[in-house]
């Protein structure tokens, strides 16, 4: 028995699988203790390469390659990472928010399948 209709269940278990376990980890780091600047510089360096990755947008995925690059780089230069945790957090919340719409495009609106389950 089905709860929602396929195309929000999709987008719920797309949200799921896509947004919220890779942020597990720093949601750990957090819980435990209180997340240093660099769990949060490392999470914005992956986070919207495996994000967007899954784009069908080149420029989604382009701009996840460089924010890889920028927060990679800036992890090289461990005294500078107090001053790039904002810019971190605003890249996880960003790449957050612009996947949800990229995924209600993709699973609301078009009904793409999330997996093919029958």
């Amino acid at each position: 028995m089905r709860i929602f209709n396929s195309k929000v269940d999709n987008f719920l278990a797309s949200l799921f699988i896509s947004i919220c376990i890779p942020l597990f980890p720093l949601a750990v780091s957090y819980i435990f203790h209180k997340s240093q600047p660099v769990d949060w510089v490392l999470t914005a360096a992956l986070y919207p390469a495996s994000l967007f990755i899954q784009s069908k947008s080149r420029f989604l995925f382009t701009t996840g390659i460089a924010a890889l690059t920028f927060f990679a780089i800036s992890l090289s230069m461990r005294e500078n990472l107090p001053l790039v945790l904002p810019y971190a957090q605003y890249a996880i919340l960003g790449v957050s928010l612009i996947h949800v719409v990229e995924r209600i495009q993709l699973h609301i609106i078009q009904g793409d399948p999330f997996f093919n389950f029958s």
